[in-house]
């Protein structure tokens, strides 16, 4: 989805953009396509995954209509969202509440991980929560012992409805000593928050549904992320991102058997260190 300030599918400067999952996609067998959905007045029947990456503007009313009238035919969509504060006080009601139809709450949220500058060398630090502990879903069965990275990322939650058919789970917390708070201020010396509104962790970043369309018996599928980052240029070959990232793309696309662990070039994994192990590395 384009028309509101989402990254791109193309190569560009800095590491911001999709263009290494969109290489890796091809690579699946997929076509990357840019969608204006006010132009075309509904999403292409031939659409397979619909991605909506980092919005800086909300959806209009119209094109929420637009994304219902695909989800109700069993359309497979993945959603990354980011904290709110770069945002010019945009309120994105229109796209929330159509993710809240499907069972998913994106409080404004900051996702704070003490632990995480353990990834110090690599540029981690409070706001890059790193996840080990994920849900028991086919996007992340083969996530076993393997660490994702988030930079910057706000809270989603999940809650099914077996009233209407909709099931889901909760894809990777954060862990110990993690938390989130509801606002942040960008000052000369960084972001600060107010230490009395911590919420403990751990802290949910990503979310998965189903759900039977009533139109044609179709499986609707979504996949929510409260970071983009992970996806792109910069990140996705950390760790277990592209794993994780391709994993969401297959199981949206129905691609089974290519929901696995995949071989990657290593360009120098960051080494983990707990405590003070760190004093006999040499």
């Amino acid at each position: 989805l384009t028309g509101h300030g989402e990254r791109l599918f193309s190569s560009g400067k800095g590491r911001k953009n999709l263009s290494f999952l969109a290489n890796f996609l091809r690579g699946d067998n997929y076509r990357t396509e840019s969608l204006l959905l006010l132009r075309k007045k509904a999403v292409p029947k031939d659409a397979r995954i619909l991605v909506i990456a980092d919005p800086k503007k909300d959806i209009t009313h119209v094109e929420s209509s637009f994304l219902k009238e695909y989800m109700g035919k069993g359309g497979r969509l993945i959603v990354f969202l980011e904290p709110d504060y770069n945002k010019e006080n945009e309120t994105f009601d229109n796209l929330y509440s159509l993710l809240n139809e499907y069972g998913f709450k994106t409080p404004k949220s900051f996702v704070f991980d003490p632990q995480a500058v353990r990834l110090e060398l690599i540029g981690g630090n409070v706001l890059t929560p790193f996840v080990a502990n994920y849900g028991i879903h086919q996007i992340t069965k083969s996530l076993k012992g393997l660490v994702t990275v988030f930079p910057t990322s706000r809270m989603i939650t999940f809650k099914a409805d077996p009233k209407v058919g909709l099931k889901g789970e909760e894809l990777a917390k954060t862990g110990k000593g993690s938390f989130w708070v509801t606002n942040v201020e960008v000052g000369e010396k960084g972001l600060a928050y107010d230490p009395k509104n911590m919420n403990a962790g751990p802290v949910n970043l990503g979310a998965a549904a189903s759900f039977l369309s009533k139109v044609n018996k179709k499986e609707g599928r979504i996949v929510v992320y409260g970071d983009v980052d992970f996806a792109t240029d910069g990140y996705i070959r950390m760790q277990g991102n592209t794993n994780l990232v391709l994993n969401s793309m297959n199981w949206l696309g129905g691609e089974k058997d290519l929901i696995s662990i995949r071989a990657k070039t290593r360009t120098g994994d960051p080494l983990l260190i707990e405590g003070n192990e760190g004093s006999y590395v040499w």
